[in-house]
This record gives C-alpha cells, structure tokens and sequence, in this order.
C-alpha cells in the first residue's frame, strides 16, 4: 500500500483520467494530483470535466492551490463547454506533472480528442476508471461500451485500468475486496490493472488481501451529510 505513485505506473508523468460518469475520476485524479506533489513533482491539474454540476475537481480548487499545486479550469455558461487553456504547453514540457480530469463518458472525452497525439506518447499514461458498484460496470459487455466509446471520442489508443472499489464514505473492507474481485474477474487480461484506490481508512487492511497495489484516497467530494 502507499500513496506514492513511483514503480507502479512506469515513466510516465503525465495522467489523464477517463470512464464512465460517477466512476470517481475526480477524486482519483485530486489524490495522484496530490501524490505528485508530495513527490516533488511541479503538478499542473486540469479539471475538464463540463458534463456534470456536481462533484468536480474545481470544488476544492483552494486545497489543490493550497498545496502547491497549480490549478486551470474555465467556467462554464450555461450547457456550452469552455475549453481549458494551456493543456498542449503543459503536456509537452518535461519539468511538469499533469493530471486532467476528463468529463464522464463519451460526452466528456470529446474535450480531449485535439490533444490525442500528446496523449498517444509514452510520457502519458491514460487511465481508465472502473467502479465495480456502478449499475454500467457492471458487465464486460457494459465495460466494453463505455471504453470504446469513451476512446473513439478522444481518439486515445490504449489505457490502463484503476478499479476504483467505492461506494463513498462509508465502504467496507468486505465491499472494497469484493469490487475488487468482479473488477479482475470481468477483465481477465483485456486491461492491465495498474492499481486499485479505496478510501485510506481502509486501505491496509485491503491491501492485507488483495495482490494489486493500493492506492489510499482521502474523499474531497461528498454530501453535505456525509
């Protein structure tokens, strides 16, 4: 179990978070965010994210910018996405981290499509979020849809896996390794499972049980009355 990325995701130093909407993109893209930057890293986070009101990286843009971490987004006016500014330059230097939080679905993934030969190199790793607990994960079939749509809208070429085992913030040990368990079923080797997140409360005693490398997530977004 750590909370540092180095070793598990090659050298690459870029990362793009894509998948299927309430999959927990933002609060895995917020916390390797933070992970780079407790690193040393120069961190540059782009929440793209213009599909949803709710739950997105810009709602603790203060925390991210407390730590360090340079933060870009645009506001939205009315249902009309605003493309962020700077992502091209960023991606391209070679002294900074950049983590993008990519909308949910296909709808989302278009945002990225004119940056997909950066995204192609292999100094970018694109991830792709799968949340055993959401109604859409919850067949190989289901899975396939959302990734290959998900792809052809950004003209990505390949990704990696993270199984976000999740069900907010009251997720036990016993729902984190049971996600865990259908996620590697369901995929066998289509995709490579580069790590797993669950909330870090429970991160160690998951990772007692499980042969994947886990990631500990402090949960940023939530309900008022969670």
């Amino acid at each position: 179990m750590s909370a540092d990325l180095s070793g598990t995701i090659g050298n690459a130093h870029n990362y793009v978070l894509i998948g299927g909407s309430g999959s927990g993109k933002s609060e895995v893209a917020i916390n390797m965010a933070l992970a780079e930057k407790n690193q040393g890293q120069h961190v540059h986070f782009f929440d793209l994210d213009q599909t949803k009101p709710l739950f997105r990286s810009r709602d603790v843009k203060a925390d991210l910018e407390k730590a360090g971490i340079t933060f870009h987004y645009e506001e939205q006016f009315y249902d009309a996405p605003t493309l962020v500014g700077g992502i091209s330059e960023q991606l391209q230097s070679k002294d900074n981290c950049c983590v993008i939080d990519v909308g949910g679905n296909e709808v989302g993934s278009r945002a990225i499509g004119g940056f997909a030969s950066l995204l192609n190199c292999t100094d970018c790793t694109v991830f792709f979020v799968i949340n055993p607990f959401r109604p859409w994960s919850k067949t190989l079939i289901a899975i396939d849809e959302t990734l290959n749509a998900v792809l052809k809208a950004s003209g990505v070429v390949s990704c990696h896996a993270i199984c976000n085992s999740n069900v907010g913030c009251a997720t036990t040990v016993h729902e984190a390794l049971q996600g865990i368990s259908e996620v590697e079923e369901l995929l066998g080797d289509r995709i490579p499972i580069d790590f797993v997140t669950v909330r870090e409360e429970i991160a160690q005693k998951v990772a007692e049980h499980t042969r994947k490398q886990v990631f500990p997530l402090k949960l940023f977004l939530s309900y008022p009355w969670d």
